[in-house]
């Protein structure tokens, strides 16, 4: 978890229309201090939940089970990703693909659960949660530096130094 200080959401004074991202309805927002993963939720995590509600309740794991059949497509041969991208152990580490919302909300929960009864724990009492939309645009766009370049006739904002894998991006405005 990553530690990010509240602040206000700022765009680069050029930015004055709203993309396809909608960031502006966000501009001049205060946002309170929170953590934040600075990584996906893996396959193994996910599995190790799916393990423990296996073993206490199946019809809440046969409910937690991700949606696999995100891989198929038109034209595509992904078979092999809806047979193995979650369960094959090369995958352990890559993101966990085909959760809806609500189960990353009841994985949460099963998390601060986890958590909270380890007597090993470092902190004395935790409660995971989803990011609110605020929350994941300020961490992907206000906690870093954006400078415009000029790239066919329309200006881009690429944000640098981020602590966060998918921070790195460009934005058209």
């Amino acid at each position: 978890m990553v530690y990010l200080e509240g602040g206000t959401i700022e765009a680069p004074r050029e930015r004055s229309v709203a993309d396809s991202t909608g960031v502006n309805r966000f501009l001049g927002k205060s946002v309170a201090s929170f953590y934040l993963s600075a990584y996906e939720l893996t396959n193994y995590a996910y599995l190790q939940y799916l393990h423990d509600l296996n073993q206490k309740d199946q019809q809440k794991f046969n409910s937690a089970l991700p949606d696999t059949t995100v891989w198929n497509a038109p034209l595509a041969s992904s078979q092999v990703y809806v047979d193995y991208y979650l369960r094959h152990p090369a995958y352990a580490n890559y993101p966990v693909v085909g959760v809806s919302h609500q189960q990353a909300e009841l994985f949460c929960e099963w998390l601060t659960e986890t958590y909270n009864a380890n007597p090993k724990r470092k902190h004395k009492k935790v409660q995971f949660r989803l990011p609110t939309e605020l929350e994941w645009y300020y961490a992907a766009l206000a906690a870093g530096q954006c400078t415009k370049k000029e790239q066919d006739a329309a200006p881009v904002y690429y944000c640098y130094g981020s602590r966060f894998p998918w921070k790195s991006m460009s934005l058209q405005s």
